[in-house]
């Protein structure tokens, strides 16, 4: 057996992606390829020059690709043109892939193995295709998802795995075989992967690219795209123009500027390229935005009538309001891949913020917010509310500083460790929990259920959060009560029943009118449902997979044993409280 050098496999490599990726002409429909289930899907590629055939006039469509090759598509797919920094032991700056891994990291749809390598010359699997698409899009899983309880191999998925492919199925980017099987370890195909790009990118060659400096869109009407726009360069200013698709600002834009004038977008907008002197929008309305900027100086502003939907902020970033007339920045979460020690400012005033990642700094540099809560993974965050800047309601779940000579009304706390420099209006401290308030050590032991003290900084006991009263789980047909301690926690014990038995659904009963954000553990799942007579429909959580629902080992494997529902109560008036759920499945 000959052993071929790394080298020549290299050269191997290139040449199979030079073939694959073609030279920008249109080539004749390679004789493989009639008949084949792709056939319309690749010969549209080759007409584009995204792909070409071998030498020999073949395509070869049912080959497996390498990740190196299967990034540069991403990347050719996308328009992902960006920089940063990639640090794998196996991969140089003289490998012809290196600027692509470069892209892919400033994407954020990359990271690696944990021992450092990338492993680029590695056959992909139709798995981590999957984790890619899924971090790529930040998919969620849509309401009638039950993609990943159909399959038959749903055993073999992993669960670092299992949500991303239960996303990308879900959402039509990939499907499972006509066996039903997914066959998450079977290396993707050159045809596969064209068909998968094709349909999550929307077949980007439709979008519209604005890559130099200039005005685009009408001084008066309204000019409407009908797909994907994207804006790689400073010094754009897009106006009077509607976008049916998505709309992404790029890495391209660097610390450039970019204005945004009585656009709307139906489509999700991501946020990746500008500087302090910043993102204008004026006169928009967006659906959700992420900001995702690679060193975390970025600025959005919103001007005139404004309405932005939910906000993801993902790295650091300043939001600032600014002579508004419109709603402004909707809900503002800010996620737990923040890296530690980013700092995010707000100007504004803000009707909630939440905040999931640890050790960062929220500045609240004027203005105000109804609700702002550190989540149960928030610890070491830092919260300086400058002087004249308010904060209604501030809950703290984990371990926080709040710092600043501006006012909060309410502080609720409900983790050990919290140390506040503001003495507030009214101190709410959850039962057996210190902190630290204005210098002095603050310890409720009151039991549950009495009434807490005014206000002038007196701590009192948390009873007007909402909480939960009693919850039912119907499984088979049969309702079972869920034991609750403390208005918080529940937990139930389904191991003594017949795995094949489906859960169908049931009830969460609360104190008052909330609504309840939801995430189920090991999964990226989160749902937000009011509730109606003070009543959360467990069914309507259950219902995304499938009107049935599912049956308990169906569930178990989906999940894990136990499985941990966490989330979060808020009333109308910003009062929350951390609760949780655990379902012993058999």
């Amino acid at each position: 057996m000959f052993k071929l050098s790394l080298k020549f496999l290299q050269i191997c490599s290139i040449v199979s992606l030079f073939l694959f990726l073609g030279a920008g002409a249109s080539f004749a429909q390679p004789p493989d390829i009639q008949g084949h289930w792709a056939e319309k899907q690749i010969n549209g590629w080759i007409d584009k020059g995204f792909a070409r055939g071998y030498p020999d006039g073949s395509f070869k469509p049912d080959y497996s690709i390498t990740r190196a090759e299967f990034i540069t598509l991403v990347n050719k797919s996308f328009g992902l043109t960006g920089n940063a920094p990639a640090h794998f032991t196996d991969v140089s700056s003289t490998d012809w892939f290196f600027k692509d891994v470069c892209s892919a990291m400033a994407a954020g749809y990359i990271s690696g193995y944990e021992d450092g390598t990338l492993r680029p010359d590695n056959e992909i699997s139709r798995q981590e295709v999957a984790v890619i698409l899924s971090r790529l899009l930040k998919l969620k899983i849509p309401e009638n998802a039950n993609a990943v309880s159909r399959l038959k191999d749903l055993a073999s998925i992993p669960q670092w795995s299992r949500g991303p492919v239960n996303a990308v199925v879900a959402n039509g980017y990939m499907a499972g075989y006509p066996d039903q099987t997914y066959q998450p370890e079977k290396f993707i195909t050159r045809a596969e992967a064209i068909v998968t790009l094709e349909r999550a990118a929307g077949e980007a060659t439709k979008a519209a690219f604005f890559d130099q400096a200039g005005t685009y869109g009408p001084e008066q009407g309204i000019n409407t795209i009908d797909g994907n726009v994207v804006v790689s360069a400073a010094g754009v200013t897009l106006q009077n123009t509607a976008i049916n698709g998505r709309l992404a600002l790029t890495e391209d834009i660097g610390e450039g500027n970019v204005s945004l004038k009585n656009v709307t977008v139906k489509g999700s907008t991501t946020i990746k390229g500008g500087g302090t002197n910043s993102i204008t929008l004026e006169d928009c309305t967006l659906g959700t935005v992420t900001v995702n900027k690679s060193n975390g100086n970025v600025r959005v502003v919103a001007l005139g009538n404004t309405s932005v939907g939910e906000v993801e902020l993902d790295s650091g970033a300043g939001l600032e309001e600014s002579g508004l007339a419109g709603n402004g920045f909707g809900g503002i979460t800010i996620a737990g891949i923040v890296p530690a020690n980013a700092v995010i400012v707000l100007k504004g005033n803000f009707q909630s913020v939440e905040i999931a990642s640890p050790k960062i700094t929220v500045q609240l540099a004027s203005g105000s917010v109804t609700g702002l809560i550190v989540g149960e993974d928030a610890a070491g965050a830092t919260v300086n509310v400058a002087g004249g800047a308010e904060v209604s309601t501030l809950t703290l779940n984990a371990a926080a500083t709040v710092t600043g000579q501006g006012t909060v009304e309410t502080a609720r706390v409900h983790a050990d460790g919290v140390t506040m420099q503001q003495s507030p209006g009214n101190i709410l401290v959850s039962n057996g929990i210190t902190a630290t308030i204005a210098n002095k050590v603050v310890t409720q032991s009151m039991p549950a259920g009495s009434q807490a003290s005014g206000g002038g900084g007196s701590p009192g006991s948390d009873s007007s959060a909402p909480i939960i009263t009693a919850a039912t789980i119907t499984v088979g047909g049969q309702t079972r009560n869920v034991a609750i301690s403390d208005g918080r926690n529940g937990s139930v014990d389904l191991s003594g029943l017949d795995g094949a038995l489906p859960i169908t659904g049931g009830t969460i009963n609360v104190s008052k009118m909330s609504t309840l954000r939801l995430i189920v553990e090991n999964i990226p799942l989160t749902q937000k449902l009011s509730a109606g007579n003070n009543q959360l429909e467990v069914i309507s959580i259950l219902s995304q997979f499938g009107s049935k629902g599912m049956n308990l080992d169906n569930f178990r494997q989906l999940f894990g044993n136990p499985v941990v529902l966490r989330g979060t109560l808020t009333d109308g008036s910003g009062n929350s409280s951390a609760v949780s759920l655990t379902i012993t499945l058999p």
